[in-house]
């Protein structure tokens, strides 16, 4: 048994495995850990401090999850709220060339007497 111990394991493993079938051996081992010298209540407290500060890196990554996804949404809010829907954009298009070809028609009424008037010789008239 002795001979299957890795020199990698540590010193408490190493000890459990050597003494499998010397009860003698593994109450040496138990008396000697650092676990079996704390009383139940300073080993509550350890559990608690560790679950304390579990908690509190858990709440952390909570909470800068939480600003990340209200910063990414109110990106998403900005895009949307400047982006024409395409039947705006249509009906902008179709506005906009009635009101050319409008404004096309009165230039048109309207120019051609200016210049008859004004710019043509007299002799024309």
């Amino acid at each position: 048994m002795a001979a299957r111990i890795s020199r990698s394991a540590p010193a408490e493993r190493q000890g459990v495995d050597g003494a499998i079938g010397r009860p003698d051996h593994i109450g040496k081992i138990l008396a000697t850990a650092p676990v079996m010298a704390m009383m139940p209540g300073q080993m509550a407290q350890r559990i608690a401090a560790a679950g304390n500060a579990a908690w509190r890196a858990d709440q952390a990554a909570l909470a800068k999850a939480g600003e990340d996804k209200f910063r990414v949404m109110a990106e998403l809010r900005a895009i949307a709220r400047s982006a024409w829907t395409r039947a705006d954009q249509r009906n902008r298009q179709l506005w906009f060339g009635l009101g050319g070809a409008a404004i096309g028609i009165l230039a048109w009424a309207i120019v051609p007497g200016l210049v008859g008037r004004n710019v043509v010789p007299a002799s024309w008239h």
